[in-house]
């Protein structure tokens, strides 16, 4: 659990950067269209669900992982040091607090979920995914695998048309999926600020780029039409929320704003906003490579057998393998590098045929090519060669 706390701990603060550059280029970028917008949030949740590391020569991000999981949790699996045991225990505890966070928010989701479903229980149909309910106030989108648009039953003919424009553009453009997993990743998240603000952005840049749909489908005499619709159907919502995908419910005054301003971008300023969003993908997105072994300047001395029965008295996995603490003769500390051919080797204190790792520089560093020669015969034959 400490492991998966720290990959989402070194996600969170690594997207940090790329919320922050987005949120500039959506401030500077007024001419930039909706749904291109929209793709800057989806390198969003590709960072953050994606476990791979994405490198870059160009990229910003000096590292993918701040927090380091080999001096955080293996410093807290050595023994004998009231130290790493403080810190273990502040990292199990922090790992509990999160999931307590991620709990709440996806039963805040579904209990949402499961009340806005019961209050259109009774809808009535009147089109294909389209239904009309008594015990609503404002028409909204509900459902992932099979999506549905509910109308108020007391919705006027000219209302009723803009507003299935609107939703139906929601359909086409997926957004009914696009919203609930931006809060999934909310949940996971949630401990993050800056990802609270991006959710809250997404939401707008849905709809903004969804009212441009609408807007660029009719004619110009239409648009103070479909926003008097829109001004008048509008429900302010206290509460962030994953579902559903509502008309009015999000940011109407800037919405109205965005559609009577609204004009079909020139190709070039389509195309600079393709490349602005590459760009940004890239510098943000991406972490600089990691060295290689010839860059670090680090040099093999020799590879000799571990004795068997040999005390191990810690534990540091690194991203390159397994790092163990043995008592060496003289009771010092002494550091010796083991990895794993394969999952199924296990690890265990008096393993034969393991090879310890020795280095000129003495920086302990572990060798990505490990063997294992998987007998105490065959070490002892290595030795003797």
């Amino acid at each position: 659990m400490e492991r998966i706390f720290l990959f989402v701990l070194n996600n969170a603060i690594t997207v940090s950067a790329l919320i922050i550059a987005i949120i500039l280029v959506r401030a500077l970028g007024k001419k930039m269209p909706k749904w291109i917008t929209c793709l800057l949030w989806i390198v969003v949740a590709v960072k953050l669900i994606v476990p791979i590391k994405f490198e870059s020569a160009l990229s910003l991000i000096p590292t993918g992982e701040p927090i380091s999981a080999s001096a955080v949790v293996g410093k807290s699996l050595q023994v004998g040091s009231t130290g790493t045991d403080l810190l273990h225990e502040m990292l199990h505890a922090g790992a509990l607090l999160w999931l307590v966070g991620v709990a709440v928010m996806l039963t805040y989701a579904v209990t949402t979920y499961m009340l806005i479903r019961k209050r259109v229980s009774a809808s009535v149909k009147i089109d294909s995914k389209v239904y009309e309910c008594d015990d609503i106030s404002d028409s909204f989108i509900l459902g992932i695998i099979s999506p549905r648009v509910y109308l108020p039953s007391a919705l006027s003919e000219e209302a009723r048309k803009y507003i299935l424009k609107h939703e139906f553009a929601h359909l086409s453009r997926r957004d009914y999926i696009w919203k609930p997993l931006g809060f999934a990743i909310l949940s996971v998240y949630w401990l993050n600020p800056l990802c609270w603000v991006a959710y809250i952005l997404l939401c707008k840049d849905i709809e903004y780029a969804c009212d441009e749909k609408v807007t660029k489908n009719i004619e110009n005499g239409e648009k103070a039409e479909y926003c008097r619709i829109l001004l008048e159907n509008s429900m302010p919502r206290k509460l962030i929320a994953a579902c559903p995908v509502a008309f009015g419910g999000i940011d109407v005054k800037d919405r109205i704003k965005n559609v009577v301003n609204y004009k079909k971008p020139a190709f070039w300023i389509t195309i600079a906003s393709i490349m602005v969003c590459v760009a940004v993908g890239v510098c943000f997105a991406t972490n600089k490579g990691s060295k290689t072994v010839d860059e670090q300047q680090v040099a093999v001395a020799s590879v000799e057998a571990i004795p068997k029965g040999t005390k191990l008295v810690g534990v540091i996995e690194t991203s390159e393998g397994v790092l163990r603490v043995r008592q060496a003769p003289d009771d010092d500390a002494e550091c010796i590098g083991f990895l794993a051919p394969d999952d199924e080797v296990e690890i265990i204190e008096d393993a034969d045929g393991w090879y310890k790792i020795g280095l000129e520089d003495g920086e302990g560093y572990i060798k990505s090519d490990y063997v294992n020669i998987g007998s105490e015969k065959d070490a002892n034959n290595s030795e003797s060669n």
